[in-house]
């Protein structure tokens, strides 16, 4: 019976993607994606762009997964807030099998050359993060959003008194990326992209 394969695509190059995953890609008969994705990365089988809502992709997916080996692709990592747990909501563990990759967030801290093992890893991608946490770690990484980047991760550290380094991943492995510090006491003077990590390395 063929599976449902789920694979990470890394930051968003090419050259980030695991090779295992780049041959899984080119085997799968039916890929669905993002339009950026479908566009970027080699593969032969039959593009399925992603639609919104996504009930509509999850149900092409079950007509059509047992007749043809089908791959769904996701941005950055298929463990660390991606469409895994939607499709988990909807097929078994038999019927899924996953690829990983790696996270905007690895890539960042590589950038900064800096560990992130004691670090809290997390998302303000529509969700909030309790006070104490910025309270409770010397170094966060953060994906955002457009109503929660860079100004009011700053806003929030600077109303819990907190002295703090922002480092700001834009356009991440791709040749417009920007890594831009910024310390608490400096002004941010710029609009940052919608969708930008963030590693934070408190005082």
């Amino acid at each position: 019976m063929n599976k449902i394969w789920v694979i990470g695509l890394g930051p968003g190059h090419p050259d980030y993607m695991l090779p295992i995953a780049k041959r899984k890609l080119l085997q799968a008969k039916r890929v669905y994606g993002g339009k950026r994705h479908l566009e970027t990365y080699n593969m032969k089988g039959d593009k399925v762009q992603i639609k919104i809502p996504l009930f509509e992709t999850i149900e092409d997916i079950k007509s059509n997964y047992r007749l043809n080996q089908t791959a769904v692709l996701v941005s950055g990592d298929t463990g660390f807030y991606s469409f895994l747990e939607m499709l988990k909501e909807h097929f078994s563990e038999d019927e899924l099998e996953t690829y990983p990759g790696i996270s905007s967030l690895q890539y960042l801290f590589s950038k900064l050359n800096m560990s992130y093992h004691n670090a809290y890893i997390g998302s303000v991608h529509g969700r909030a993060i309790d006070d104490e946490e910025f309270r409770n770690y010397n170094i966060m990484g953060l994906l955002t959003d457009k109503k929660q980047g860079p100004k009011e991760l700053m806003d929030k550290l600077r109303k819990l008194d907190l002295s703090a380094t922002l480092f700001i991943g834009e356009n991440l492995s791709y040749s417009t990326e920007k890594i831009t510090a910024i310390h608490t006491s400096e002004e941010i003077e710029r609009t940052y992209s919608s969708l930008c990590v963030v590693v934070i390395k408190f005082d």
